[in-house]
């Protein structure tokens, strides 16, 4: 796998459909990417949002933090599962 795209998310609906879009937009293939988008417990519909893309894309991972520990943690949680060479 070449690239992991990780997506530490809190409240990211306003946001998350035109990151996601421009991950897909890059136009490699599903087989050489993954997605890792890790909900810190969002009040609003992101987990929704990511889910939905889930259902189309085959390379996307949604993590969900029993806490909410902000950015640093969630971006070492998709760190820590990440297989991409970059």
């Amino acid at each position: 796998m070449l690239a992991s795209f990780i997506i530490p998310a809190y409240n990211a609906s306003a946001t998350i459909v035109r990151c996601l879009d421009s991950i897909y937009a890059l136009g490699l293939a599903e087989q050489e990417f993954e997605v890792i988008c890790i909900d810190d417990c969002s009040k609003d519909n992101t987990i929704a949002i990511v889910e939905e893309y889930a259902k189309q894309h085959t390379n996307i991972i949604l993590l969900r933090q029993a806490e909410n520990h902000r950015q640093g943690a969630a971006r070492n949680r998709g760190v820590s599962i990440a297989k991409g060479k970059y």
